[in-house]
C-alpha cells in the first residue's frame, strides 16, 4: 500500500478497506464478480473465463469489443459509437492527490518503457537546453534513468517531454493531466496527428474539473 501511501492523502480506514479487497493473481483462468471493471482497455484476458453480472470495460484502442453482455465506456469525442457503448470520460481523483516536493533544477524527463515507448530520444534531447532524466522499466544508455516505480517522481523534474507510443495512439493520456495539476509544462515531441491526444489535451485545456473525479460522477449509475 506505500504507492497509494505516496500518492493520495486517503485515511487509515480507507487505506486499510483497500488492502482488505485487493486480490492479486497472474493469469487466473476464472474471474467470478458481481461487477468486473476492465481497466486495460481490452477484453484479451489469456483465456480467462468471465462469471460475472455485469461486466464494464474502460475502452482503448481495441475495436473487438462489440457483445451484448459488456458495456463500453468511451469518449465519443474520440470514436464512434457502439452499440454496447456510453460516452464517459476517464476521469482522476484530483482531491486526494497529495501536495508533492517541487523541482529545484531545470530538468526534463522522459517516460520510456519498453512495452509502448522505447523511443530514441537524443535528437530531441540536442534541441533543448535541460538535464534529462527518464522514467523507465529499463536503463536507457545516454540517459540517467529511474526504474520505475519512484516514489518521489514528481521533484525529479520540472518539463515533461512527451514522446510518441508504438501504436500513435494514446486514448487519454493520465500523465499530461496529472502535470498539468502539479504546474509541470509539457513539451509535445510525437510528430503526428493523435485524435486521443488531441481531445484530451483540449479537455485540460477546459480545466481540470473536466476531468476530475468527482462523488455522483456519472460511473455510478453503472455499477
Amino acid at each position: 500500500m506505500g504507492a497509494i501511501n505516496d500518492k493520495y492523502d486517503f485515511d487509515d480506514e480507507v487505506i486499510q478497506l483497500i488492502s482488505d479487497h485487493t486480490y492479486f493473481d497472474f493469469q487466473p483462468r476464472v474471474i467470478i464478480a458481481n461487477t468486473l471493471i476492465v481497466v486495460n482497455g481490452s477484453l484479451r484476458l489469456n483465456g480467462a473465463t468471465l462469471l460475472t453480472q455485469k461486466t464494464i470495460l474502460f475502452r482503448c484502442s481495441d475495436d473487438d469489443i462489440v457483445r451484448d453482455d459488456i458495456l463500453v465506456l468511451q469518449d465519443d469525442d474520440v470514436y464512434d459509437p457502439l452499440p454496447n457503448s456510453q460516452h464517459y470520460k476517464k476521469k482522476i481523483l484530483f482531491d486526494h492527490y497529495r501536495d508533492q516536493p517541487k523541482c529545484n533544477s531545470n530538468t526534463a524527463m522522459f517516460y520510456l518503457t519498453s512495452v509502448c515507448r522505447n523511443y530514441d530520444v537524443r535528437s530531441i534531447m540536442d534541441k533543448y537546453n535541460y538535464e534529462y532524466i527518464a522514467l523507465s522499466d529499463i536503463n536507457i544508455e545516454g540517459i540517467k534513468t529511474h526504474i520505475v516505480p519512484v516514489s518521489n517522481m514528481w521533484e525529479l523534474f520540472n518539463t515533461f517531454i512527451y514522446t510518441q507510443t508504438s501504436k500513435k495512439f494514446d486514448c487519454s493520456p493520465r500523465f499530461i493531466a496529472e502535470c498539468k495539476y502539479y504546474n509541470k509544462e509539457v513539451i509535445y515531441e510525437h510528430g503526428y496527428e493523435d485524435v486521443g491526444l488531441n481531445v484530451r489535451i483540449a479537455d485540460i485545456n477546459k480545466g481540470l474539473e473536466y476531468v476530475s473525479l468527482q462523488a455522483g460522477d456519472a460511473i455510478t449509475s453503472w455499477i
